[in-house]
């Protein structure tokens, strides 16, 4: 987990600094501002609110403080001003895959997807090396030559460029593990 502090813990007031740096970086206006902040800021309290209304429904995957115990801790926490740790992060979001794994690979894959469209400056779909440096960067990944080597990994046809929906699945698979030789895993794990 990255801050602008390297402190390994992050606040809501850490992740509404990343969402200024966003948007000074990018010079960013609502609605996308606000889109990225709202991810940001309120992705704990969306999956928590997403996965209650599942449960009040009696549908399968239904978040709920017995089920889900950690990922509404953290989201309580966020809420109160406090900073999580990487390992309440892990396990938290353990937790939440467990319980609906397809719930957190829609709302992470929306959110991601607003990530690219702002790092995709000319809105061509596509992006390439620099600008994932660029919105990676504003995340608080200081490596460019990491980056640069997972970049290449994503890249498989060479072409300079990945798509979106690229860009997304290998966040996606990072995320749940899918594969720890994956392109985002190859680079970041070895850090």
């Amino acid at each position: 987990m990255n801050n602008i502090k390297g402190n390994a813990r992050m606040s809501k007031a850490d992740f509404e600094e990343i969402a200024d740096i966003f948007k000074r970086e990018y010079e960013l206006q609502d609605p996308q501002y606000s889109v990225l902040k709202k991810w940001l800021c309120e992705g704990w309290d969306i999956l928590v609110k997403e996965g209650q209304d599942l449960a009040n429904s009696g549908k399968n995957g239904g978040l709920t403080p017995d089920n889900a115990a950690l990922v509404f801790e953290v989201s309580e926490m966020l809420n109160r001003g406090e900073a999580i740790t990487e390992d309440q992060y892990a396990n938290a979001f353990e937790q939440l895959v467990e319980v609906n794994k397809d719930l957190f690979q829609k709302d992470f894959e929306m959110m991601v997807g607003s990530f690219f469209d702002i790092y995709d400056t000319d809105h061509d779909g596509k992006i390439n090396a620099d600008d994932m440096i660029r919105g990676l960067r504003c995340l608080g990944v200081q490596q460019d030559e990491a980056v640069k080597m997972m970049f290449a990994n994503i890249d498989t046809e060479k072409r300079g460029e990945i798509s979106k929906p690229v860009y997304v699945g290998e966040w996606v698979e990072f995320m749940l593990g899918t594969r720890k030789d994956g392109a985002i895993a190859s680079v970041l794990c070895r850090q």
